[in-house]
């Protein structure tokens, strides 16, 4: 059984550590956190609580991948790849847009080491999907209501420049 408040605070608090510090990341590594992290998500457990867990491990994931090359090994020998393909071709995560983006995000640092390139190929059709469901999304409107197509004001939109006519 998962303590899951305990798991989510210790996954954030590993994120932060690891945050743009390589070493750190590779500490965090080493000592067994990816393995935890891992357990986490694969936990199936659809409580709010649980999610905020799992959205932190993948946090913490992402950020041991961006650390270097060193750590992306970790990732690989825990099959987080493996892992991030499976919660991506789940149903229930299309419509989990946070989840989806910190998953993206340790796929996109696994990319950076043009070792892993080639064994990433597998996850190009999960990224290419997950580009054209962002560009399906309807436009988002700013605060100050609808904008108009020239992007200076127009007739009374509220848009562009302070709503300028």
């Amino acid at each position: 059984s998962i303590d899951v408040p305990a798991a989510a605070s210790a996954a954030h608090a590993l994120a932060q550590l690891c945050d743009k510090c390589a070493l750190a990341a590779m500490v965090v590594a080493q000592s067994g956190a990816v393995e935890a992290a891992v357990h986490v998500i694969r936990s199936r457990n659809a409580a709010a609580a649980h999610k905020r867990a799992r959205e932190e491990c993948w946090t913490l994931l992402h950020n041991i991948a961006d650390a270097n090359a060193v750590t992306h090994e970790r990732l690989w020998s825990c099959a987080v790849v493996e892992d991030a393909i499976a919660v991506l071709t789940h149903s229930g995560t299309a419509r989990d847009k946070r989840l989806r983006e910190r998953i993206v995000a340790v796929l996109c640092a696994l990319s950076y080491n043009g070792n892993n390139r080639q064994r990433l190929l597998p996850v190009v059709p999960l990224l290419v999907a997950e580009l054209r469901s962002a560009n399906a999304e309807p436009p988002r409107l700013s605060k100050g209501g609808a904008r108009s197509a020239g992007g200076n004001g127009g007739s009374g939109s509220g848009g562009g420049f302070g709503g300028w006519s």
